[in-house]
C-alpha cells in the first residue's frame, strides 16, 4: 500500500511538471500536488512521500535541495482512540463464524494488524513457550507477543504452514481478505467499527491492565515510538484516578 501511494505521489508530480526534469521541482509544484486532495491526511502523505524521494536524491548527490522544506506540513486532526467496548467485543465474538472469530481474537487479544493475521503460521504459535511470533510486521520487523489463552482456544490444531487458507501468497491480498472477514463479523453483531479498531481495543486494554505502561504497550504492538501508541489508547490511569476523586465529600 505504501509503494502504491508513493508511486501515485511521484506520478502526480511528474504530471504537474509537464516535461520539466523532476530535480527542478519547485515549492509551487509540491503545493500543486498536495492541492489535488482536500483531505489533510492525504495532503500530508503526499508531502511526506515527495520529501522522502528528495532526501534519497540528496543522499546520492543528485541534488542539493529539497523543495518540500519550504512547504508547510498540513495540520492533522488529533483523533481519539476508537476501541470496542467489552460488550461490543463479546457480541462480535458470540455472533462470528469460527473463521471470523479467530481473526477477531488475534486482533483484540494479540494486537495483530490484518496483514499480520493473514501471514500467521502454525509454527508461529508456540504453546509450550506461551508466545506468538509476529514475522515481517510493519517495517519488516519481527516481534513477540504473549499468547493469550483465548487464542489457543480458537485454534483447531497444531501443525505447520499458514493458519488461514486464503489461496494467495500476496501479503496485501491476504490482509484484505482478513479485513473483509472482520467487517462481516462486525455487521453480524451490529457493531459499527473498523478492523483496525481491534488494535485500538488491544492497546487500550493492555494500558489499563499495565496501569498505563505505554513503553510495554508499544513493544507489544510493534510501535517504534510511544507517541504512536498513545493514539491507540482510550484510557489513562492518572485521568481515571482524578475523575474518581472529583466531587467526593472529604
Amino acid at each position: 500500500a505504501t509503494v502504491r501511494r508513493r508511486r501515485w505521489a511521484l506520478a502526480s508530480l511528474v504530471e504537474q511538471l509537464g516535461g520539466r526534469p523532476i530535480l527542478e521541482t519547485t515549492r509551487d509544484d509540491i503545493e500543486a500536488v498536495m492541492a489535488l486532495h482536500r483531505d489533510a491526511q492525504t495532503r500530508y502523505c503526499a508531502r511526506s512521500d515527495l520529501r522522502q524521494f528528495f532526501k534519497w536524491a540528496i543522499g546520492r548527490d543528485l541534488t542539493d535541495a529539497n523543495p518540500t522544506d519550504r512547504v508547510d506540513s498540513p495540520r492533522l486532526p488529533k483523533r481519539a482512540a476508537t476501541p470496542l467496548t467489552r460488550d461490543e467485543l463479546a457480541r462480535v465474538i458470540a455472533n462470528a463464524t469460527p473463521y471470523q472469530r479467530l481473526c477477531v481474537v488475534l486482533g483484540a487479544y494479540a494486537g495483530l494488524r490484518v496483514s499480520e493475521i493473514g501471514a500467521l503460521r502454525y509454527e508461529d504459535i508456540r504453546r509450550d513457550e506461551g508466545i506468538l511470533v509476529v514475522r515481517g510486521g510493519k517495517g519488516n520487523k519481527d516481534r513477540v507477543v504473549p499468547l493469550a489463552a483465548r487464542i489457543v482456544d480458537e485454534l483447531d490444531r497444531d501443525g505447520t504452514g499458514p493458519i488461514f487458507d486464503l489461496r494467495t501468497s500476496n501479503r496485501t491480498h491476504r490482509g484484505q481478505s482478513i479485513a473483509a472477514a472482520i467487517r462481516r463479523a462486525f455487521e453480524r453483531a451490529g457493531v459499527d467499527a473498523r478492523p483496525h479498531d481491534l488494535r485500538h481495543t488491544f492497546g487500550t486494554e493492555a494500558a489499563r491492565v499495565s496501569n498505563g505502561n505505554v513503553v510495554l504497550v508499544a513493544q507489544l504492538m510493534g510501535h517504534a515510538s510511544v507517541q504512536t501508541t498513545q493514539r491507540y489508547i482510550g484510557w489513562t490511569p492518572a485521568g481515571a484516578e482524578v475523575v474518581q476523586q472529583m466531587h467526593v465529600a472529604r
